[in-house]
């Protein structure tokens, strides 16, 4: 009897203990069920309120894009009067423009715009090499971000090879611009332009030259650079519908433009890396300059 009930009691320990282990692991079980219920319901939740979000702000992109629709006709005529308010302004002047001297007595300077870049004695080079007179065609280095490398490779054109007609200028504002979080990451482009209008506004109204010819210290010329300028001048200056002469063209591939060497495309496009302007010109565009390049 004795031993019997030992047994009967180490049942019935065994059967409660696999009951409580039974009931512990469902109750687990079900608690684990109800919080990814609880979590999938959240999750929907979210979801459903994001499309909300995002339908309300399809809503209004698109009352926006409506709006500047309606504005678009409003704006075309404004920059058209404003383009025709310019030219009548630079035909009035072209009046008073005394006649080109002789070709052979313009000057044209290069203005050079260049930063950190010490390979800028390759664009140096070139343009040095097919420069057909250091009297027209004055070369000035307008350099920015203060790179010393830069700086002692330009200048060795001055000191070490006695390059006649050559100037190296430096910005002196290198500091940075206060912009809003978001335009931070286009620091590089406010500079940019910062640093053309200082070195165009030189060019006009401290060396008090007429035009200039605008490259980049990465650009190769080609040997009839000088030529084409020279002959182009007296268009753009008798033309005051004509705002630059440009020698880069984005899309000169050949099978866009035509072979003939001496044909010009009149356009609206981009002028690129190699243009040229007048002193009217940029009396005008100097006011209005932005403050970054398009990006």
């Amino acid at each position: 009897m004795p031993r019997l009930r030992r047994t009967h009691l180490v049942l019935v320990g065994v059967c409660v203990f696999l009951s409580w282990n039974i009931l512990t692991y469902y109750s687990l079980v079900n608690r684990n069920a109800d919080k990814e219920l609880e979590e999938e319901r959240g999750m929907e939740d979210r979801i459903n309120g994001l499309q909300s979000q995002i339908a309300v702000q399809m809503k209004d992109n698109q009352l926006l894009l409506d709006k500047l629709r309606q504005l678009q006709p409003l704006a075309d005529d404004i920059g058209r009067k404003e383009a025709e308010k310019g030219a009548a302004a630079r035909a009035a002047a072209a009046g008073k423009v005394p006649a080109l001297p002789p070709l052979e007595d313009i000057v044209l300077p290069i203005l050079m715009i260049a930063c950190d870049r010490t390979t800028v004695s390759r664009s140096l080079d070139i343009l040095l090499k097919y420069r057909p007179s250091a009297k027209q065609f004055p070369i000035i280095v307008s350099q920015d971000c203060g790179h010393e490398a830069t700086s002692t490779v330009i200048q060795s054109y001055i000191t070490a090879k006695k390059t006649s007609h050559f100037k190296h200028i430096k910005h002196p504002d290198l500091s940075d611009i206060k912009l809003p979080w978001p335009q931070k990451k286009f620091m590089g482009y406010y500079k940019i332009a910062r640093h053309y209008k200082w070195a165009l506004n030189q060019v006009f109204h401290v060396l008090n030259h007429s035009a200039v010819i605008i490259v980049e210290d990465d650009l190769d010329i080609a040997p009839d650079f000088f030529e084409y300028f020279l002959a182009t001048y007296p268009l753009l200056h008798k033309d005051p519908l004509l705002w630059c002469v440009s020698a880069w063209n984005d899309n000169g591939k050949g099978t866009l433009v035509s072979n003939e060497a001496e044909k010009l495309y009149r356009t609206d496009f981009f002028p690129g890396l190699g243009w040229m302007i007048e002193r009217s010109m940029w009396t005008e565009l100097g006011p209005k300059w932005p403050d970054t390049c398009v990006y």
